[in-house]
Formats: structure tokens, sequence, C-alpha cells
């Protein structure tokens, strides 16, 4: 495998549910030529996570919802589909942290988190 000699266009977001944000999600990722992108705060619930399929055609995605299966929080990771040779999702036994492994030469790998912090008055 070559060395990964482009440049890594990466952002995060704090959606604040994105079902109504899909939109500006995906003209972002177009527009900007959007590599990565962490998402925090999605608010979609396991049975409604595959709403990150209509995104963009061009992003595979990782993603987690809260556990107490309501709509808030979660977290997912979005790559353009021309990494994904590149890309392993790395498991987390936690509801708000996803991860992927990219490889970004034959001897290099980069790690790529997205985290959901708690606020001040949660534990």
């Amino acid at each position: 495998m070559s060395s990964f000699d482009n440049e890594l266009r990466v952002i995060t977001w704090n959606v604040t549910g994105l079902m109504s944000s899909a939109s500006y999600l995906s003209d972002i990722l177009t527009e900007g030529d959007i590599d990565v992108c962490g998402l925090s705060e999605h608010w979609l619930t396991p049975n409604n996570l595959f709403f990150m399929d209509s995104i963009s055609s061009d992003f595979d995605y990782f993603g987690k919802c809260d556990n107490s299966n309501r709509s808030k929080g979660g977290v997912a990771i979005m790559w353009n589909k021309r990494l994904s040779h590149r890309v392993v999702p790395i498991d987390v036994d936690d509801d708000r942290i996803v991860g992927i492994q990219m490889q970004i030469s034959s001897t290099e790998h980069m790690f790529i988190f997205q985290v959901y912090l708690p606020c001040v008055n949660h534990s």
C-alpha cells in the first residue's frame, strides 16, 4: 500500500439532532470535500440509526446510540467511501465513544475518536 499523501480533511460537529440537520451536513460533506466527520448528539435510536445512510451515498459510518434507547446523545464517525479500504471501525464498550483506525501507510495507522462528554451536572 502506498503512503497516504493527501491532506486529510476532518470535522467534528455536535449536531444536536441529525434529522433536522441532515441537509446541512450533506452540504458540508460535499462542499468542504470532507474525508472524516465526527458527530455527537445525533439523537438517533437504534431503530433509526440507518438514517445515517441517507446523508450521503459517498460516506460510510459507524455509530452508537444512547444506551437508554431514548432520542438523545449518540456518537458517530463518517468517512468518505474512497477511504473505506483504509478504515476499520473500533468498537469501544461505551455508548459515548466511537473510533476508527485508518491505515496511512503500510506500517502506520491513525486513530480517530469521537467522544460525547457528559455535561457538568451528569455523572
